[in-house]
């Protein structure tokens, strides 16, 4: 009797675990994936994983027996975590990593905007060059018309 009360407890810890990591998954599917199909995705991973979890522990501590106690374990440990502590620690998650994501897409326009403003001398840059370059082109061009002029007016 005592040997399954210590699996049940067991079974009522993993199912607080598994809550709190769905909920880690739900903090950042929201964050980071916006795509409806993402998500679907990342669930159905999650509960792979889950059951895997679960069937695991169960043939390594209850040496593969089945026994509807710690399916109840599992669901009432989820329950008391979801009232509890869960969705207060799902927000908070999710808030770091939103404050994360905001600090980094900050510091990436501040860089990016220096690239920009590096770029954008650049083509100043390049353009004032453009424009002496061709200024000294139209002078000489010029200076080739005066020439012709000068020298037929010296003719005449």
């Amino acid at each position: 009797m005592e040997y399954e009360a210590m699996l049940f407890g067991l079974s009522v810890g993993m199912g607080a675990a598994l809550y709190l990591c769905y909920e880690l998954l739900a903090a950042l599917r929201k964050v980071f994936f916006r795509h409806k199909a993402v998500w679907n995705a990342l669930d159905v991973l999650y509960w792979i994983g889950a059951g895997f979890f679960v069937f695991y522990m169960v043939y390594r501590f209850n040496q593969g027996i089945l026994r509807s106690f710690l399916f109840l374990g599992n669901f009432l440990g989820a329950w008391i975590c979801s009232r509890t502590a869960g969705r207060l620690l799902g927000r908070l998650i999710g808030r770091l990593l939103e404050i994360c994501v905001f600090h980094i897409k900050n510091m990436t326009k501040r860089l990016l905007f220096f690239l920009g403003r590096c770029n954008i001398l650049m083509y100043s840059l390049r353009i004032l060059h453009k424009k002496q370059f061709f200024g000294n082109k139209r002078v000489r061009q010029g200076e080739k018309v005066k020439k012709k002029k000068d020298k037929k007016e010296n003719k005449e």
